[in-house]
C-alpha cells in the first residue's frame, strides 16, 4: 500500500464518515451499514490495526468510537472509503 499525506481537514473528514457509519452500524442498528464497516476495520486489520476489531461490538463510548477511527483510517486509502464518500454526498 502506497503511503500518501493526507492534510488535517481530510483526515478528520475520513475520521467522521467511518464515526458516522459506526453510528448507523451500531446505534441505529443498520445491517447494510454493519457489513460495509466491518469489511473496512477488517481491512485496516490485516493492514496493521489488529486491534482496531475492538469497535465492532456495540455500546462503545464516543470518544472510544472516535479514537479507534482515527487508528483505523490512517491505514484506508481514499480507494477504501470511496465508496462512503459517495453515500454521504
Amino acid at each position: 500500500m502506497e503511503k500518501k499525506p493526507t492534510c488535517r481537514r481530510c483526515s478528520v473528514n475520513r475520521v467522521n464518515m467511518l464515526c458516522g457509519l459506526y453510528d448507523r452500524a451500531y446505534r441505529e442498528d443498520m445491517p447494510e451499514s454493519r457489513k460495509a464497516f466491518q469489511a473496512l476495520v477488517e481491512l485496516a486489520g490485516k493492514r496493521g490495526y489488529p486491534k482496531g476489531m475492538d469497535i465492532l461490538q456495540p455500546g462503545l463510548s464516543e470518544k472510544a468510537v472516535r479514537k479507534l477511527c482515527w487508528n483505523i483510517s490512517s491505514l484506508l486509502t481514499d480507494d477504501d472509503l470511496k465508496h462512503l464518500r459517495d453515500e454521504c454526498s
